[in-house]
């Protein structure tokens, strides 16, 4: 599905989502304690997004790591910007 071009909204005061247009596969996807930078599928709703604070944050099986960035400032800015995530090489 990468690249693909997302539009990133705020949810929860901790973390910024999007929803892709195609369905992710879960095949082996292990449980999340998420940090800030973590790039992340929340496996119920199909859902990605970043966190861009790790306070609050517990372990859960519903979520699963895809990615990670250090660039936290750039996450927060997020609100209503499309964003093209692809394969880092």
């Amino acid at each position: 599905m990468l690249p693909m071009t997302l539009t990133f909204s705020d949810f929860g005061g901790k973390e910024k989502v999007a929803s892709p247009t195609g369905e992710l596969d879960y095949t082996d996807a292990e449980g999340l304690n998420p940090v800030a930078g973590d790039l992340f599928s929340y496996i119920p709703w199909g859902n990605i997004g970043f966190f861009y604070t790790s306070e609050g944050n517990t372990v859960s099986n519903s979520l699963t790591k895809i990615g990670s960035t250090d660039d936290i400032d750039q996450i927060v800015r997020l609100d209503g910007q499309e964003v093209t995530i692809g394969i880092a090489r």
